[in-house]
């Protein structure tokens, strides 16, 4: 019965939160609409990372609190980015290469116990799932420790690092979603490729957006 409630804020929470993301992503930037949007995605994104963790403990699947912990993560680190004024260090950013070096770890452990096993795989995931979170998280800790090097960040590179967090924790939301609760849909829509577009659209916006923070037109 606790695990029936857990999983049910669960799906209601990712479900809020995947709608308040692509609002967020994709209308006016600082707009009211922006603004509110962005704080409901980092609530139910919380929430729903925390939930999916405690399922995972409970009904344990390394995947899941892998997955779980980096959102958390990309939507803390996100949040303080646009928290701390431009070229300014704040002592909570030191939390951050901390965090992204635990989950990159824990992920590159997981691809050897999974590369270990007959299969190389650990609950039906394959080394390849596993690989993935590892690689992101250490990437995300070598941008951390440049930005404490740095001590700072200009306002572009500020915004850039809010925009790309924010969107790749919406982009886990999705996939997640789409890799294990897509058995709630109907079953021609799970066998459709248009469940393959969200992610991809999600990643194009962030480059979209990127490219428009750091391309300047040509006089």
């Amino acid at each position: 019965m606790e695990f029936q409630g857990i999983l049910w804020g669960h799906v209601a929470t990712g479900s809020v939160a995947v709608i308040a993301g692509l609002t967020a992503l994709l209308v006016k930037k600082g707009s009211i609409l922006h603004r509110k949007a962005g704080k409901g995605f980092v609530l139910t994104m919380l929430l729903m990372a925390l939930s999916g963790i405690a399922l995972a403990i409970i009904k344990p699947m390394a995947i899941s609190v892998l997955a779980g912990a980096l959102t958390t993560y990309l939507v803390l680190s996100s949040l303080w980015s646009v928290k701390d004024a431009p070229n300014t260090l704040s002592h909570r950013q030191y939390l951050n290469p901390v965090a992204s070096a635990t989950i990159s770890f824990s992920g590159a452990y997981l691809v050897w116990q999974a590369w270990q096993a007959g299969q190389n795989q650990i609950d039906g995931f394959s080394l390849d799932a596993y690989l993935f979170f590892a690689v992101i998280a250490l990437v995300c800790c070598l941008l951390d420790i440049r930005l404490l090097v740095k001590k700072g960040l200009n306002p572009a590179q500020r915004l850039a690092r809010h925009l790309w967090r924010m969107g790749f924790a919406l982009f886990i939301a999705v996939g997640s979603f789409i890799g294990q609760g897509a058995g709630i849909l109907p079953q021609a829509l799970q066998e459709s490729a248009w469940l393959e577009l969200p992610d991809k659209i999600i990643l194009l916006v962030i480059v979209l957006w990127l490219l428009k923070l750091f391309v300047q037109p040509r006089t």
